[in-house]
């Protein structure tokens, strides 16, 4: 038989998955304070979802009754990675918690049963595929064999009691009471329930609902956030530039923000030399500038901008214009002795309005001279 599964994901040497069930009654609660790689178990799977349970309940009660490996607590999103990785791999193909109804159950679930006689392990219901039969691999298909039911005890930092509890914790408790005698589990579990005098009655208490229901506000702490690659954890996050942003004064950005046009990116570029951005555009590559002098603005994006204003002030009335949109030609001036370019300068209403705004800025930043 093989030896039990040398693991740390519920603390080394904690039961194997493969230790076979006992004939009797477990609770909820003592599996998952127990055995709780049993939860790769489909027939426990099944019970505790046809009785409720959710991959909250069952996280919240593995972090009650057992110390976690590195201190780090059990997530629910563990517990639903295991269970559907069980589930799948045994033939229940895009499983989830809300789909388990649908598919066709081989064994009815009563609200009132909680005998685990007969409960498959994964080494019966999907053993791990072996290439090499090499005999160490072999055995992991294998029964674990019996346990001491000290060793249940195994990284349990709260045995199940009240309702909670029922034969299994008895036992447990009785064999660290009596560490001088041997008790085997599973295949002594009926001979030391007969020694404490008989199996415990099971009430509605006991039920797995209700044992749900009972673990129900368990608070997880929050997910602490991980810090990138090649960041310190104590490094501060810089808020990109784009936010920080400042353009003109008293320019309705909301009327920009609507104009996904060249205008746009105008009025952008020169909020960016206005307000001090040192950020240079692609025209500005190589080039030497001295940012303690008076900025030399942009002549192509001066122009569009006049050009909108005299356009402005030929309309008497902006509130009674149709939607059209009229257009204007607007010469560029020359550039590394090109030819000028001419380019149609489409003239919105709104747009109209807050270029008129940023005009009347640009003339008090900018006076004329003579």
């Amino acid at each position: 038989m093989a030896s039990i599964a040398k693991n740390n994901a519920f603390g080394m040497n904690c039961p194997s998955w493969n230790l076979p069930f006992p004939d009797g009654n477990l609770t909820a609660a003592e599996i998952l304070a127990y055995l709780p790689h049993w939860l790769k178990s489909i027939d426990v799977v099944d019970r505790f979802v046809v009785h409720g349970a959710k991959a909250g309940h069952l996280a919240a009660m593995i972090n009650e009754f057992r110390v976690q490996p590195l201190g780090q607590e059990f997530k629910p999103n563990s517990a639903m990675v295991m269970i559907k990785y069980a589930m799948r791999r045994a033939g229940y193909l895009d499983w989830t918690f809300g789909s388990h109804l649908e598919y066709e159950r081989e064994i009815p679930r009563l609200e009132d049963d909680l005998s685990v006689t007969n409960f498959r392990t994964p080494n019966r219901t999907h053993p791990k595929i072996v290439t090499t039969a090499t005999p160490k691999k072999v055995k992991v298909n294998e029964d674990c064999e019996p346990l001491d039911f000290k060793v249940l005890a195994l990284h349990v930092k709260e045995h199940p009691s009240g309702d909670d509890a029922l034969d299994l914790t008895r036992c447990v408790k009785y064999a660290i009471e009596h560490a001088e005698e041997k008790w085997l589990f599973p295949t002594d579990f009926q001979r030391l329930i007969a020694h404490l005098g008989g199996p415990v009655t099971v009430t509605l208490a006991h039920h797995d609902r209700q044992v749900f229901a009972r673990h129900d506000n368990y608070v997880f702490s929050p997910v602490k956030s991980t810090p990138s690659k090649g960041q310190t954890p104590n490094s501060k996050i810089r808020t990109p530039r784009s936010i920080n942003r400042m353009f003109i004064r008293d320019i309705d950005s909301v009327a920009i923000s609507m104009s996904a046009t060249p205008n746009k990116r105008a009025v952008d570029g020169l909020g960016k030399v206005l307000d001090g951005n040192k950020r240079r555009s692609s025209r500005l590559v190589g080039r030497q500038i001295n940012f303690t002098q008076e900025p030399e603005i942009d002549v192509a994006v001066c122009l569009n901008l006049t050009s909108a204003m005299m356009v402005s002030e030929d309309v008497a009335d902006i509130g009674s214009r149709t939607r059209t949109t009229p257009t204007r030609p607007t010469t560029l001036p020359q550039r590394n002795g090109s030819r000028p370019v001419c380019r149609s300068l489409p003239i919105h209403p709104p747009m109209m309005m807050s270029l008129c705004k940023a005009s009347q800025s640009l003339t008090k930043t900018f006076p004329k001279t003579t």
